[in-house]
């Protein structure tokens, strides 16, 4: 789901390198540094809590964020200051995306982590136009000003529908968004690994491994970063919020749109096979695409997502346990996958024990989700889908199978060769055998032009992909690997 945009080891002192690959390197001003970070030799970014800060200029990698994930391994030091000559923190900020994301320590200490995003408000326009205000209400308080006074400049790809606004939306490692009820800070003068995710319906926060923070009422995207650029170590304003401690490294993930094309294509496949399937995925764009059949095809896949947020978000109420049990779950699909074996008994069995835990465990959206799966098919119903798809059996007959384990019902549904008024368009005599509603409509001469083709240019490279993984301390790879 997600991809490295910016992993900074910190290696030397400033400029910081970004050894992604995305070129997010940081300029440094009154930054230090020292050779031993979280362990001897690993380097470290030393920030003095007044006058230190770091930016990454702004590029187009930090547009279209949709989702993100921040991981830091840091050192947290008490603020000094004397009783004639306090020194007014309202938070150590770690990094920050403007009118995009956060992540901070507050003055109790605890972490918060921020994007923004669409918040319910009875009075709120549906039009919000660059001149709105919003003023932020950031966790971490106790000062008397006002905070700062955002400007938001709402993209074109986030409409504020009636009845919401744009404003912050956080989650803390307080007692109110603890899974436990348990309130966690950072220890001064400790290395701490902190994670913070914004993934389809939640926003989560991690402490050395383990969840301290979490809500799963997110309906938005992370939006694009404005400004000058990312800020680390610091936020500007009429107070600083610069962060007194130390980084030992930072990786910051962003969605990644081709993650399920890659992740389809890790299973081994014939280049007959690859081909394919290319064809068929370009014949759905091109139903995403053009005028005829565009709204009737995205409605369908907006249907598609409405029932799985609402999945999601009845899984992520059960809990972590529940998520950690679809985790494993998805670990054990993906290993079978990416092996090819999606017709074997390990699947089988492993699609029972799926349907059967979610049944159990959240009950009803389990029969509302397979309802609206039912849906999602009769909005394609009409849509002549072209041979490549009516075909998808005869192409890769292990999916053909694998479909047939799930549901053959339903997978008969899935694949119409063509609509019902008109199911032999391609010059059948015949419709398609009932017990192999994957039989082609008609055959085509394999020298044919396939009409379905999509452009050269908009093909995804053949590529197997595994998703970064979040390094647990102290035993995963030497940082910068």
């Amino acid at each position: 789901m997600y991809k490295l945009i910016l992993h900074h080891v910190y290696r030397s002192g400033a400029p910081f390198v970004d050894v992604s690959g995305h070129g997010n390197h940081a300029q440094g001003t009154n930054v230090g540094w020292s050779a031993d970070g979280a362990a001897p030799q690993s380097g470290a970014a030393v920030f003095n809590g007044t006058t230190s800060r770091a930016l990454i200029p702004l590029s187009p990698t930090w547009q279209d964020l949709s989702a993100l994930r921040v991981e830091t391994l840091l050192r947290f030091d008490p603020v000094q200051g004397t009783p004639g000559h306090p020194v007014r923190v309202r938070r150590h900020m770690v990094v920050e995306g403007p009118l995009s994301f956060a992540l901070f320590i507050a003055q109790d200490r605890t972490v918060v982590g921020m994007v923004m995003g669409l918040v319910k408000d009875p009075d709120a326009d549906n039009d919000l136009s660059a001149s709105d205000t919003l003023t932020a209400t950031l966790s971490g308080g106790g000062s008397v000003d006002p905070f700062d006074t955002l400007v938001a400049n709402t993209p074109p790809i986030l409409p504020i529908p009636p009845g919401y606004k744009l404003d912050w939306v956080s989650v803390a490692t307080t007692a109110q968004f603890a899974p436990d009820g348990q309130k966690r800070t950072i220890a001064p003068g400790q290395w701490t690994r902190i994670r913070f995710a914004h993934t389809d319906t939640s926003l989560l926060l991690y402490l050395d491994g383990v969840l301290a923070g979490a809500r799963h009422d997110i309906i938005s995207p992370v939006l694009s970063v404005q400004g000058t650029g990312v800020h680390v170590g610091f936020a500007p304003g009429a107070y600083p919020d610069t962060l007194r401690g130390r980084l030992d490294e930072l990786r910051i993930w962003k969605y990644d749109p081709h993650y399920f094309t890659k992740k389809f294509f890790c299973r081994p496949m014939s280049r007959e096979t690859e081909a394919c399937w290319r064809l068929m995925l370009g014949r759905l764009e091109q139903l995403a695409t053009e005028e005829a059949t565009r709204s009737q095809m995205l409605a369908a896949l907006d249907c598609v997502d409405a029932g799985l947020m609402k999945l999601k978000r009845a899984v992520a109420e059960r809990g972590q346990p529940a998520l950690e049990q679809v985790a494993r779950f998805a670990r054990r699909y993906d290993g079978l996958w990416c092996r090819g074996a999606i017709d074997s008994h390990a699947m089988r069995t492993l699609s029972g024990e799926f349907i059967s835990w979610m049944s159990g465990t959240v009950g009803d959206a389990w029969s509302e989700y397979l309802r609206d799966s039912l849906g999602w098919v009769q909005k394609l119903k009409g849509l002549d889908l072209g041979p490549r798809i009516c075909g998808a059996g005869d192409c890769d007959p292990a999916f053909k199978a694998y479909l047939g384990n799930i549901g053959r019902q339903l997978a008969a549904d899935l694949l119409p060769c063509a609509p019902a008024h008109d199911r032999c368009r391609c010059g059948c005599k015949q419709p398609p055998s009932a017990r192999d509603p994957y039989k082609r409509c008609c055959k085509q001469s394999p020298s044919a032009r396939d009409p379905y083709e999509p452009p050269p240019g908009r093909r995804e490279p053949h590529t197997p992909h595994k998703p970064d993984a979040p390094m647990a301390r102290g035993h995963g790879p030497e940082k910068g690997a």
